[in-house]
Parts: structure tokens; C-alpha cells; sequence
């Protein structure tokens, strides 16, 4: 295997999902990377999500190859609910991220508390030797599952972190069979 030829072929793939989003009148740009071993990203904005219509905004990228002899090849999907996440209910956020991401079929709700952004993530490993255009369906998959698992779930998220809702509110929308 040629991983400089593999990375080519990714960065085309991605282009042409820039321009496939484009023409959806999504805006979408691909961002190459500031330094020399970083990821080339799909930067998408995706306007109304979840019942609220929140924005999001989401990154997608390959994860690096990591030899010659690798088999497969991680595609990420990055899905950021909000930025400078000052809260004073982060207690309960992270268990009612626990709680929704043991619901999740794939993918999780993270917390990142050094750059202070809430954000749904999914990596996928893809097989290294798929052809162009199996892969391309299922880099679109990926951005599908990971678009529509934030919809469903990201209002519950949202909701604890303003402190709007309990975590009894999430129990329940998750289980409301569990009273009875």
C-alpha cells in the first residue's frame, strides 16, 4: 500500500464531499491542515438541529494511517452543541451524558474541559483497500448516523446544561417505562 497515494485519494473524497454539500446549499469547507502531521477537515454549519434548531457545526476527517501494513482507517465526524461551556450544572451534564450515551447504538457526547466545547463524536473504522466509491458512501453513512444521532439526542444535553431540565427529565425520555 501507498499511504501518500491512500492520503490523495482521501483528500479528493473530501473534496467532493465539500462540493456535494455545497450544491445542497450547505455551507462546507475543507481546511487544510497548519501543520505539516495534522488532518485535512471538513468543516461543515449545519443550521437548525434537534427540536430547538440549534446550529452546529460540524468536522469531518481521517485519522492518520498509521503504517503501511494497516487494515483500516478511522473516518470522524465531530458534531460541536456549544463552545465555552461555563456551567454551573456540569455534575449533572456528565451523568446525563452517561446516561445518554449508554442509550447511543454509536458514537458519544464529550466534554472537553480544556478548550470548553460540547461536542458528539463518531469514528469509524473503514477497511484500507475499500474502492473509491464504497468508501464514498460510507463516509456519507458516517456523516448521516452521526448528523442524525446529535438531532435526536442533543436537546437533552442542552436542556441540563442551561439548567432548564433535571436529570430525572432525561431518565425518563430515555426510559418512560421505568415509573410504571
Amino acid at each position: 500500500m501507498n499511504i501518500s497515494e491512500k492520503k490523495q485519494e482521501r483528500h479528493e473524497l473530501l473534496e467532493r464531499m465539500e462540493d456535494d454539500l455545497q450544491k445542497d446549499l450547505i455551507a462546507a469547507k475543507l481546511n487544510t491542515p497548519e501543520e505539516e502531521n495534522g488532518h485535512e477537515i471538513l468543516s461543515v454549519m449545519y443550521d437548525a438541529l434537534g427540536m430547538e434548531e440549534d446550529p452546529v457545526f460540524g468536522e469531518f476527517y481521517f485519522l492518520d494511517i498509521p503504517d503501511e501494513e494497516a487494515e483500516v482507517q478511522h473516518f470522524c465526524a465531530t458534531l460541536t452543541l456549544a463552545d465555552d461551556v461555563e456551567s454551573e450544572h456540569l455534575p449533572e451534564l456528565f451523568e446525563a451524558m452517561s446516561y445518554i450515551n449508554a442509550a447511543l447504538p454509536c458514537g458519544s457526547y464529550r466534554l472537553d474541559m480544556d478548550k470548553k466545547y460540547l461536542s458528539f463524536h463518531l469514528a469509524v473504522p473503514l477497511s484500507i483497500d475499500m474502492d473509491k466509491e464504497a468508501l464514498y458512501e460510507e463516509m456519507h453513512i458516517v456523516l448521516a448516523n452521526a448528523i442524525s444521532i446529535c438531532d435526536v439526542y442533543m436537546d437533552l444535553i442542552l436542556k441540563i446544561m442551561a439548567g432548564t431540565e433535571t436529570l430525572d427529565y432525561v431518565k425518563e425520555v430515555l426510559n418512560p417505562m421505568r415509573n410504571e
